[in-house]
Parts: structure tokens; sequence; C-alpha cells
């Protein structure tokens, strides 16, 4: 099941190439995003506290010793940089959900029609119609994780706060208490971290590929997930296959980067393939979350026209 899946969401992205593109248009959109929405308010906090910087070096002592008075004498400054940053959030997030939603359309409509043939016009059209149901969706897992995650946090603190009244003074006991309490946070928060992924990331290929609102593809992830654990699995060997190869590009160019001119050339070279061949990797991943959904769930999918 595991391979196939992967095959298939293999077969998938060869299927949809123009997918690709599409991804690294938006990765051109988000640069130039961040230049409008971040770097321009820098760049005007920069010329507004020109005096200022000019003395630098006593910048950062006089801002840890009065940090009251820096934030009441450049507060319009501090706001609009806050601003903009929350501006450029909000627009990377919409443009991310509403490229995902025409993606996972397009995989899907892929899978259930062997005649299926890319086109902007049908991109476009699913990245219109899920956009919506997307966002939502998103929006309730992440406030449901949030809150979750508080009240874990709040019972935890009122368990701990007990049982250091209870060991506190005993030596080992305490050391040990300690130590063991600073593991399980740490082991606990990654878990949930990861756990919240996994549960975001099938929620919306099962939104995309069922059709369904945001309670009832909460209800069905949340079934799918307890009923198929070996969903996880298949994720987190995604995700290490995903990892993997970032890793490897990231060797790759270390030896170059201390060449001085052909070296660099070699660098910018590798980081643009890299960038495009990340742009696949993330569309073979989404299409094998799919391709696994469909299988584990018996419903048929069609032979890709590409093989690897």
């Amino acid at each position: 099941m595991i391979l196939e899946s992967i095959k298939e969401g293999f077969n998938r992205a060869n299927q949809n190439l123009q997918l690709v593109l599409i991804r690294i248009t938006v990765t051109i959109i988000n640069l130039v995003s961040f230049f409008i929405f971040l770097a321009v308010p820098l760049i005007i906090a920069v010329l507004y506290m020109g005096f200022d910087l000019a003395h630098a070096g006593e910048l950062l002592p006089y801002l840890v010793g009065n940090p009251f008075e820096f934030i009441s004498r450049y507060i319009g400054l501090i706001l609009l940089i806050g601003f903009s940053f929350l501006l450029y959030l909000t627009f990377v997030t919409m443009l991310f959900l509403y490229v995902l939603g025409g993606t996972l359309g397009v995989l899907r409509s892929s899978a259930e029609n062997i005649g299926y043939k890319f086109s902007l016009s049908s991109f476009f059209m699913e990245a219109k119609q899920n956009f919506g149901r997307l966002f939502r969706l998103i929006f309730l897992v992440s406030l449901g994780c949030t809150a979750l995650f508080i009240a874990l946090v709040v019972f935890g603190g009122i368990f701990v706060v007990i049982v250091q009244v209870m060991t506190a003074g005993r030596g080992v006991m305490e050391v040990f208490f300690n130590s063991f309490v600073m593991v399980s946070i740490t082991s606990f928060s990654i878990i949930y971290i990861l756990a919240c992924l996994v549960f975001s990331a099938y929620s919306m290929v099962i939104s995309v590929t069922d059709g369904t609102d945001s309670m009832d593809c909460i209800k069905s992830t949340f079934d799918f997930l307890t009923q198929k654990p070996g969903a996880f699995l298949f994720f987190f060997i995604l995700l290490i296959g995903g990892g993997g190869v970032n890793f490897l590009f990231f060797i790759l160019k270390m030896p170059f980067s201390m060449v001085p001119v052909f070296g660099q050339m070699m660098n910018i070279v590798l980081t643009l393939f890299s960038a495009v061949f990340q742009g696949y990797i993330a569309i073979v991943i989404w299409s094998s979350l799919m391709a696994y959904y469909l299988k584990i769930t018996d419903r048929p999918i069609n032979s890709a026209v590409y093989e690897i």
C-alpha cells in the first residue's frame, strides 16, 4: 500500500508537471510581497531613525535599559512594522490556501478521470471552489489545536506544581523529577505539533477529495486516523523522504560554497535546481497522501499516463 501510493504520487506529479511551475511562480510572488510588505516599512524605519542608527553602538544598551521609553518614542514605527508583518502573513497564507486548493483539486480530477488534461482554467476553477472550504477548515483546526494545547498546558502546569510541592527538599527525587518534566515537555510538544501537522494535512486532502464542509471533514479525518493508524506512518515516511532530499541538496552545496567564483556560480545553479525539485517533491507528497487516502478507503484510482 505504501509503495503503491508513493508510486501513484510520482505518476500524478509527472502527469501534472505544470503544478511545479505554479509553485515556482508563487515562490517568486512571496519574495516580491516580502519586499513590499516588510522591506519597504523597514527602509522607512531606517530613514526615519537615521540619526539614531548613526549611534547604533549606543542604541542596543539604550533599548535594554529603557525599553518602555524606546517603545513610546517609536510606537508609530513599531505598529507600522507589526501591521505590515500581519499583512504579509495574511497574504502568504491566503495565497498558499488558494494554490493548494487548486493543486489538490487538479490531483483529485487526475485520479478520478483518466482522460484529464491539465489546464490553467481548470486549476483556477478548482482553486476558487476549494479556497473557502480550506480556509474555514484550517481556521477551525488551528483554533482547536491551540485551545487543546492551552488546556493541556494548564492541567500539566497544575500537575507539575502539585508534584513539585510533594518532592520539594528531597534531593535526588527533586532533581530526577525536574529532569523528567523537561524531557516530557519537550517530547510532548514535538509529538503534539507532529500530530496537528498530520491531522491538518489529511483533513485538507479529505476536504478536497470528498467535498465535505469543515465540521464533517474534521469528523471524517478523526475517524480515518483512529481507524487507520498506518496513515501516521505513511505521513512520516513522506516527511522523512522530503527532509532527506533537502538535506542532500544542502550537502551538495557545501563544497561549492568554499570555491570563490566557480563555486558561487554552481551554488546559485544548485539553489535554483533545488527550488524546482523541492516544488516537485511537494506535489509528489500531496499526490501520495491523496492516493493513500483513496486506496485505503477503497476508492477507484485510474492508472496514470506517466511512470517513474
